[in-house]
C-alpha cells in the first residue's frame, strides 16, 4: 500500500495535518518570542536608566515591546505552519496559540527573575525572585501582556491563513502551466482519519470560542462611561503607572475646576434637587398622622420621588466635583438618594406606609448633603455676583450609554 505524504494522512482528498507539524512551528515561534522578549531587555538595559526612573513608561514599554515580540513570534509560528497545504487554519491557530504560551512562559521566567542576569537587568540591579505580575501590577500592565498576546493570537493565525491564501491564488494566476493535483491515496487501515480531522475542526473552535471570550469580556468595560471608570483611585494609579508626580492644585487651579463643574450642569442638578426637596416638604407639611397620607398626598410625592431618582441618576455620569470635599457629599446625595426614592416609588406603588415613611426619612437625609455640596461650591467661588449664578442653569450634556 501506498503511504501518504510526510504532512499528514490524506482522506476524501484532503490532507490531515500531523501534531507534530503544528508543534514543530510553535517551538520555532516560541522560541523566537523569547528571543526577542531577551532583545527588549537587553535594549532598555542599554539606556541605562535610574533606578527612580524605572517606574511608569519604562516599565509599560518593558511590557508593551514584551508583548510586540510575543506577537512577532505567534505570527512566525503561523507562517511556518501554512506553508505546508492541507488544513493550514487550524494548523496556523494551534501553532500561533502554543506559541504564545511558550513566549508568555519565557516572558514570565525573564520578569521575575530579572537581575539576574546584568546585561539583561531592567527593572532590578539584584538577583531575586520577582513574580512578573507583582512587579508590574499597577495599571494591570502585565494583565495587559497576557490578555493582549492571547487575544491576538488567534487573529494573527487568521490574518496569516489569509495572506497565505491570497498570494497562493496569486502565483496560481501568473503560472502559465497548470499544476497537476495530486493522487488522492487511500488512508491506512487501522487509522481513524474521521477523528483526526474532527481534531482539527475542534482545535479551531475552541481558537474562536477562545477569542470570543477575550473580547466579551472587554464589552463591559466599553460599554461604561467615563465618568464610571475615571474614578480618583483610577486616575491615581494611572499617575504611579506612568510616574507622574501627584502635584498640588493650586487655589486658581481649583476655582476654574469647581467653577467649570457648576457652570456646565453641576448647578443645574443641584437647584433641581434642592427644588424638589422643598416641593417634597410643602406636600407633606400638612400631614400630621399616618391618616393624613390621603391619595393625593401619595401621589404627588410619588411623582417628587420618580424626578429625585432621575437627578441622582447624573451622579455616576457627570463628571466629579473637582473638590474633594464637594464630590463626597455630593456622591452621598447621589447613591441615598438613588436608593431612597426607588423605595419611596414602590411604597405608594403597594400602599407599604411603613416603607413610605422610612424612604422619605432617606430622602431627608440625603437632602443634607445636596445642601452642603452646594454651600462647598459657593464658598469656593466666592462671588454672589458671578455669571455663573444669574440666569437659567445650563442642563449638562447627554451621558454616553
Amino acid at each position: 500500500m501506498d503511504t501518504p505524504p510526510s504532512g499528514g494522512l490524506t482522506t476524501r482528498g484532503w490532507q490531515v495535518p500531523s501534531l507534530r507539524r503544528a508543534a514543530e512551528a510553535a517551538v520555532g515561534g516560541g522560541l523566537l518570542a523569547v528571543l526577542g522578549t531577551g532583545a527588549v531587555q537587553a535594549w532598555l538595559h542599554s539606556l541605562h536608566a535610574e533606578p527612580d526612573r524605572r517606574g511608569g513608561l519604562y516599565a509599560f514599554s518593558y511590557v508593551v515591546w514584551s508583548l510586540a515580540a510575543i506577537v512577532l513570534g505567534s505570527a512566525f509560528a503561523a507562517v511556518l505552519a501554512v506553508t505546508r497545504p492541507g488544513f493550514r487554519l487550524p494548523a496556523a491557530l494551534i501553532a500561533s496559540g502554543a506559541a504564545t504560551l511558550l513566549g508568555l512562559g519565557g516572558m514570565t521566567v525573564l520578569i521575575s527573575t530579572d537581575g539576574c542576569l546584568q546585561p539583561l537587568a531592567v527593572l532590578n540591579d539584584s538577583c531575586a525572585w520577582r513574580p512578573a505580575w507583582r512587579q508590574l501590577q499597577g495599571g494591570l500592565t502585565f494583565h495587559l501582556a497576557v490578555h493582549g498576546a492571547l487575544l491576538l493570537a488567534p487573529v494573527t493565525a487568521f490574518l496569516v491563513t489569509a495572506l497565505a491564501v491570497l498570494a497562493r491564488r496569486a502565483l496560481r494566476r501568473d503560472t502559465t502551466r497548470p499544476v497537476p493535483r495530486p493522487a488522492q491515496v487511500p488512508a491506512p487501515a487501522g487509522r481513524r482519519p474521521v477523528r483526526t480531522r474532527s481534531f482539527g475542526y475542534g482545535t479551531c473552535a475552541v481558537a474562536l470560542a477562545t477569542a470570543a471570550v477575550l473580547t466579551a469580556a472587554d464589552t463591559p468595560g466599553q460599554l461604561r462611561t467615563s465618568a464610571q471608570t475615571v474614578t480618583p483611585a483610577v486616575q491615581a494609579l494611572f499617575r504611579q503607572v506612568m510616574g507622574m508626580p501627584d502635584l498640588p492644585v493650586s487655589s486658581d487651579m481649583r476655582w476654574r475646576q469647581v467653577h467649570a463643574w457648576y457652570r456646565l450642569g453641576g448647578r443645574y442638578l443641584l437647584d433641581h434637587a434642592l427644588a424638589d426637596h422643598n416641593a417634597l416638604a410643602t406636600v407633606l407639611r400638612p400631614v400630621r398622622t399616618t391618616a393624613d397620607l390621603t391619595s393625593d398626598v401619595t401621589s404627588k410625592v410619588r411623582q417628587l420621588c420618580a424626578d429625585l431618582a432621575n437627578v441622582a441618576s447624573w451622579e455616576p455620569y457627570y463628571f466629579q466635583v473637582p473638590d474633594p470635599t464637594a464630590q463626597a457629599s455630593w456622591h452621598r446625595f447621589g447613591s441615598g438618594t438613588q436608593s431612597a426614592s426607588q423605595r419611596c416609588v414602590q411604597a405608594v406603588d403597594h400602599s407599604d406606609t411603613p416603607a413610605f415613611i422610612t424612604a422619605l426619612k432617606d430622602l431627608l437625609a440625603a437632602k443634607t448633603s445636596a445642601v452642603e455640596a452646594s454651600n462647598r461650591i459657593k464658598s469656593i467661588i466666592d462671588d454672589p455676583k458671578d455669571p455663573v449664578f444669574t440666569g437659567p442653569p445650563n442642563r449638562p450634556a447627554q451621558p454616553r450609554l
